[in-house]
């Protein structure tokens, strides 16, 4: 009705944003901040004024925050970075939204990855079982809110803790054996009359009754076993979330303690193909070799500034076809410290990677054809930390399991 009133035209109902080269159309799921951010821009005087605050909330809404789409089957799947965009929307046909803050399902969670997806059904989870236990302590609650608690009335006290253990019905009485520092926590309560009686200050509330002790049990029983079985059920969705979502981890697996001279790939795709029904695609050998990829790094970068430092002396074109011996040559000239910096990193990569030069290997990387066949590697080499520690070949349950038959994996 709002729209009939205001009378909008059909050719302004869908206004054109522009942020650099992205255009983007407006939706009916706009954020409120950017209706504020236009009232402020259109009632305030030079709010906005350097900057278009419209185009950054339309690359916030269409760019940073997440957004949803249909698939063929007519379920909602999260869209790509700049689906939205006007242009491919026209190609392509797609219609994307927000996420709604307070509808959207448990399972489009998943699409977010396995760790989101299981802390909200985690906080889920917690708020229900919060709910029960408040629940649980409802009669507790009424009793203490009650006048068979406090004779007095439960007025003087504000809500939130009627039904609580405060207690307003108290009384002054003689305690001849009291000290100040038994009540050093509550100074307030004690006093001493002039003829140095001293007297306390005791509450007239019923007891404790055991029923409300039971119910203290009950409720932490009633958590306990919450807990626990929130916990089989974390382990649940997490499979149930990973089998849903293809990776290349759920194909892979990586050993973090092979010896250090297992450096050959063909090595360990013969020991995994052993395996029941295990076909291996990949194998990656990590090595000990950071000392390497950091000269490799500093050379790559002195090796930038010689050719900015040749293409400012002699062009485009000249550089292209430049040689490293040109490059050196240009930089002993103009920058010397430059040129001999370059040459000695070029000599210790050189040195580094020497056919003499062996590095031990830090973690190795396999991935196989199918997932059912990691998840059996997997199962045949799981045994205890205590085991793999002490390198105990006979805690495997096929001996053909050990890598080189002497080493737990």
């Amino acid at each position: 009705h709002v729209f009939s009133i205001t009378h909008t035209p059909i050719s302004q109902s869908h206004k054109k944003v522009t942020h650099q080269d992205e255009t983007f159309d407006e939706g009916p799921d706009m954020l409120r901040g950017r209706k504020i951010a236009r009232f402020f821009n259109k009632h305030i005087p030079g709010y906005g004024a350097n900057a278009s605050i419209d185009a950054a909330w339309a690359y916030f809404e269409n760019i940073t925050l997440p957004r949803r789409k249909k698939d063929s089957s007519g379920a909602y799947i999260k869209a790509k970075r700049g689906e939205s965009c006007r242009l491919l929307r026209r190609k392509s046909g797609i219609e994307t939204g927000l996420y709604p803050a307070w509808t959207t399902p448990m399972s489009e969670f998943r699409n977010f990855g396995i760790g989101v997806a299981v802390y909200f059904e985690t906080m889920r989870a917690l708020a229900v079982i919060c709910l029960v236990a408040g629940l649980l302590y409802l009669p507790s609650i009424m009793y203490y809110d009650s006048t068979s608690y406090d004779e007095t009335g439960r007025s003087s006290i504000g809500w939130q803790l009627r039904g609580s253990l405060m207690c307003h019905d108290t009384k002054w009485v003689p305690c001849p054996t009291c000290t100040l520092e038994d009540w050093a926590d509550s100074p307030r309560r004690y006093a001493i009359a002039e003829n140095n009686l001293v007297f306390v200050l005791a509450n007239e509330c019923a007891d404790i009754r055991l029923r409300e002790g039971l119910q203290h049990l009950v409720v932490i029983l009633f958590l306990a076993i919450a807990i626990f079985a929130l916990g089989f059920h974390q382990k649940k969705l997490e499979l149930q979330y990973d089998e849903a979502i293809l990776s290349a981890s759920d194909y892979s697996i990586k050993v973090d303690d092979p010896p250090l001279d297992a450096t050959d790939p063909d090595e360990w795709k013969e020991f995994f193909s052993r395996f029941e029904g295990a076909h291996v695609t990949y194998v990656t050998v990590g090595l000990d070799n950071k000392h390497v990829v950091n000269a490799l790094i500093k050379r790559r970068l002195l090796l930038q500034k010689l050719r900015q430092l040749h293409r400012s002396e002699h062009g485009t074109k000249e550089h292209q076809n430049a040689t490293l011996e040109d490059l050196i040559a240009i930089a002993t000239k103009r920058k010397p410290r430059l040129a001999r910096s370059f040459i000695k990193t070029e000599e210790k990569c050189r040195n580094l990677l020497s056919p003499e030069k062996t590095y031990g290997t830090t973690s190795i990387f396999v991935t196989f054809e199918t997932e059912s066949a990691q998840r059996n590697v997997l199962r045949a080499l799981s045994v205890g930390h205590k085991d793999i520690l002490q390198n105990n070949v006979l805690a495997l349950n096929d001996p053909n399991h050990a890598f080189r038959g002497k080493y737990v994996l």
